[in-house]
This record gives C-alpha cells, structure tokens and sequence, in this order.
C-alpha cells in the first residue's frame, strides 16, 4: 500500500481504516504513516493522524516508538486533527510513566483553553483523570479546574467535565 499516495487522494473512513489495516499485517509501513503524520502538509498530517487513532486503538504497540515524538509534537500540531486524535489514543491506553509530566501539562492547558474545539477539551479530561488517579495530589488542582470549567463548554463537554469531576471526588 502506498500510504502517502493514499492520504493524498482523498479524505475517507474507509482509507484510514484501510491504512490501519495494512500497517497492522505489516507493521514496517508505520514509518511511512508517521512520516504523513509529522509532515508540514496540513492536509497530508490531518489525513494521516485519523490513521494513527485508529492504529493507536487497535494496536498501540506498533506506536509505542512514536508515543514520545507524539506528545512532543502537540504543540507545533499543523491541525487540531493532530491534536484530536493524539490525545484520543493516550485517553484508552496506558500511558508510558516518562510521558505523563509534559502530558498532563499538555493536557491541562487544552482544558483552560476554550478555543479548543470539545472533542480535544473533553478527551484532555479523560486523560488528565487517568493521571490524577495514578498521581493522587494532582486531585484538587484538577477538580479545582474542572469546577471552574463547568460555566464553559459545549453540552457534551459539561456533560464529561460533570462525569469526571464526580470520579475524583469519589477517589
């Protein structure tokens, strides 16, 4: 499968899926995804990152070598895509202890910041649980935050900010 080629052509479930699929039957096209992944073509690392999450989901550990370039990269994501399905594998996986500093830091500011769109905002909160619960004097700081941010956001994001919030203060 030519991957780059693939991503190029068009947007589609079905490609990404298919990428997913490829990679997973033979695991050395990853460095071609990845390279998609990084690349300064906005449309060419949106395209891609769909393919990462569903990778990351199905088989995390043909990303484990990335995981770190990943996180390093969330700041200088060329689309929130990146971003979006970035934070969306490490909300269902276990997350590498040498990542969980920079990620929560990551993470927290997404959730201050209203600007991101809800599915970044509410996977960050997913995210920033699972370390607070392995981190317990993360807690108050994180329900602390959370309280405030429950006058912001989308239904959907309440909704999740509500559900976490309640977790935490049960732990």
């Amino acid at each position: 499968m030519q991957i780059k080629s693939t991503l190029e052509a068009r947007h589609s479930r079905e490609d990404a899926i298919a990428i997913k699929d490829a990679i997973i039957k033979n695991p050395a096209l990853v460095d071609d995804l990845m390279e998609c992944y990084f690349s300064k073509s906005i449309r060419l690392c949106q395209r891609a990152s769909w393919s990462v999450m569903f990778l990351g989901l199905e088989a995390p550990q043909i990303l484990r070598p990335y995981l770190s370039k990943m996180v390093d990269h969330l700041p200088t994501a060329q689309h929130d895509a990146q971003i979006r399905n970035t934070v969306r594998i490490f909300e269902e996986i276990e997350i590498p202890e040498d990542l969980e500093g920079q990620l929560f830091e990551y993470c927290f500011g997404y959730l201050l910041d209203s600007k991101y769109a809800t599915a970044i905002r509410s996977f960050s909160l997913t995210v920033l649980e699972k370390i607070a619960n392995k981190h317990p004097d993360l807690k108050s700081e994180l329900r602390d935050e959370i309280s405030v941010q429950l006058d912001t956001g989308t239904v959907g994001f309440k909704n999740r900010a509500k559900k976490t919030l309640t977790r935490l203060q049960k732990s």
